[in-house]
C-alpha cells in the first residue's frame, strides 16, 4: 500500500468513526447496504468508470461499511467490489486500510488476506500473506512462491499464525483426503460483531496516530531539516500525546483488543513510541501477554523491546534500531549478532541484511 493513501485513509477512519449516528440510522444502513448490493450485481469483471464512481459516491455519502451499518452481506459485497476495483489503486489502497482496521470486530483475518493477496496478483505484484496455495507431488506450497521470511511480516501484523504453521494445517487437512479447495476454504470476508467496549478511546488513538504521521510525513517532504518547523511540530504533537498516552496508562495499563480493536492497540503502542524510554520500559513490562493473545504484533514488541534495551545502556536484540555510517544503514550495539535472524525469524522480521537494505533505500538513497 501507498503510504500517503494509507495516511489519508487513516484520517478519514479515524473522522469517520467519531460520527454520531444519529436520527436516519436505519435509513442510513439501508440505504448503503441496498447501494453496495445492487453494485455488487453490476456483470463483468473490474468495475467500470461509472459504477466505480457510484461506489466512491456511495462511501464517501454514508462512510466505509461495518456490520452495524452495512450489514454482513453489505461488508462481504463491498470486499468483492473492493477486489473489482483494480482501476482505481487508491482506492483499493484506502479500503484495505479501513478494512484492516476491523479485523477482530467485524473482518475475518485470514478473509482480508486473501482478499489482499488476490488484488496484489491482480496487479501482478507478488501474494504478501501467502494465502494462496497449491499441491506439488502431495505438498501444500504457496503459488506463487512466497518467502517465509517476506509472509510472515505481513501475517503478524493482522494476528495471524505464520506461513509454516498455516501450510501445516492445510497439509494436514489435505492427507486427511480433503481436496486442496475445501483444506484451504476461506471464510467471509465479514463476521459477526464484536464491539469493542470503549470506542471513543479507539477513535481518539486512531486521530493521535494521524496527528502524528501528518507532521512526520510533513517533515520528510520537506527536507527533513533539524531545526527546521516541520521539526518542531513533530515535537509539539508528541509532546502533547504523550501526556494523553501515560493518563490512559495510568487509568487502564494497556487498553487491549476488546476496549479498542486490535488496530487501537496498535495505534496505543505506536504512540507509546514516541514518549520516553522509562515510560516504554513500563508499557513494555506489560504487553508480553497481550503478544502471546496475539493482540499484539510480535514486530511491536521487538522494536519497543530494542528501544527500551538501547535506552537502559544494553544492546538490542532484534537490530531494529539502526545508524547511518559512511552512507549505509548499520545496527547500534546487537547482542549476540550470530544469532539474530532466528531471533527475527521468530518475531516475524526480514533477516537483518534485508532490513538493512531496506534502511538504506529510506535513510541514504543517494549511496
Amino acid at each position: 500500500m501507498k503510504a500517503t493513501t494509507r495516511l489519508a485513509s487513516a484520517m478519514l477512519c479515524a473522522a469517520l468513526g467519531s460520527m454520531a449516528w444519529t436520527g436516519a440510522v436505519a435509513q442510513t444502513q439501508q440505504a448503503l447496504h441496498d447501494g453496495l448490493i445492487a453494485l455488487d450485481k453490476t456483470p463483468g469483471g473490474a468495475l467500470d468508470a461509472a459504477t466505480l464512481q457510484r461506489l466512491s459516491e456511495l462511501t464517501s455519502r454514508y462512510g466505509w461499511p461495518t456490520v452495524k451499518n452495512a450489514g454482513r452481506d453489505g461488508v462481504d459485497a463491498f470486499g468483492r467490489l473492493v477486489e473489482r476495483a483494480d482501476s482505481d489503486e487508491d482506492f483499493q489502497d484506502d479500503a484495505e486500510t479501513h478494512l484492516s482496521t476491523r479485523i477482530g470486530i467485524d473482518v475475518d483475518a485470514l478473509a482480508y488476506a486473501a482478499l489482499t493477496d488476490r488484488i496484489e496478483r491482480a496487479h501482478g505484484r507478488p501474494p504478501q500473506f501467502g494465502t494462496t496455495l497449491a499441491l506439488e507431488h502431495g505438498k501444500v506450497v504457496t503459488a506463487p512462491p512466497v518467502a517465509a521470511a517476506r509472509a510472515n511480516g505481513y501475517r503478524d501484523t493482522v494476528g495471524l499464525p505464520f506461513l509454516d504453521v498455516y501450510l501445516q494445517s492445510v497439509q494436514a487437512a489435505a492427507d486427511a483426503g480433503k481436496p486442496l479447495a475445501e483444506a484451504a476454504a476461506v471464510p467471509r470476508l465479514s463476521t459477526e460483531r464484536h464491539a469493542v467496549s470503549n470506542p471513543q478511546l479507539r477513535n481518539q488513538l486512531h486521530e493521535m496516530v494521524a496527528s502524528e504521521q501528518l507532521a512526520r510525513t510533513a517533515y520528510v517532504v520537506n527536507g527533513m531539516r533539524e531545526g527546521s518547523s516541520e521539526r518542531k511540530r513533530i515535537a509539539t504533537v508528541d509532546a502533547a500525546h504523550a501526556a494523553r498516552i501515560k493518563a490512559i496508562f495510568a487509568r487502564m495499563g494497556v487498553p487491549d483488543a476488546a476496549a479498542v480493536g486490535r488496530s487501537g492497540v496498535a495505534d496505543f503502542l505506536l504512540l507509546v513510541q514516541h514518549t520516553d524510554a522509562p515510560f516504554q520500559a513500563q508499557v513494555l513490562a506489560k504487553i508480553e501477554p497481550l503478544m502471546q493473545r496475539g493482540e499484539v504484533s510480535r514486530q511491536q514488541y521487538a522494536l519497543m523491546t530494542d528501544h527500551v534495551l538501547l535506552a537502559q545502556g544494553k544492546k538490542q536484540r532484534y537490530g531494529s534500531q539502526v545508524e547511518v555510517k559512511d552512507g549505509h544503514s548499520v545496527p547500534l550495539p546487537l547482542d549476540d549478532a550470530a544469532h539474530v535472524d532466528a531471533r527475527r525469524a521468530a518475531m516475524g522480521l526480514k533477516p537483518l541484511n534485508d532490513y538493512l537494505r531496506e534502511s538504506d533505500a529510506i535513510v541514504a538513497p543517494g549511496h
